[in-house]
């Protein structure tokens, strides 16, 4: 299996998981759940998205206040350089 194929393809267990949250859908969705959960691009994301936060565990900025605010400014730095680089990018 490739690095591609294991970010599409699920396993065993995330197959269960996908099948508990087309049961969550309400039942006149069944249609959209099926839609949704089958799609390669959503089980793409939706393991980018697993990944992404198994990697940075959220939980941990909650408990002291600098470290929220080091959170904050995190995203402010990334806002700035974003808005250098589209301005760079544009001239």
């Amino acid at each position: 299996m490739n690095f591609i194929d294991s970010f599409i393809k699920l396993n065993e267990m995330e197959t269960v998981h996908q099948i508990e949250r087309m049961h969550a859908y309400p039942s006149r969705f069944y249609r959209l759940a099926n839609i949704l959960e089958k799609r390669p691009e959503f089980i793409f994301v939706h393991k980018i998205e697993n990944s992404f936060f198994n990697f940075f565990d959220t939980s941990r900025f909650s408990y002291k206040p600098n470290n929220l605010l080091f959170l904050i400014f995190f995203i402010f730095l990334l806002l700035i350089f974003n808005k250098i680089f589209r301005d760079q990018k544009k001239s």
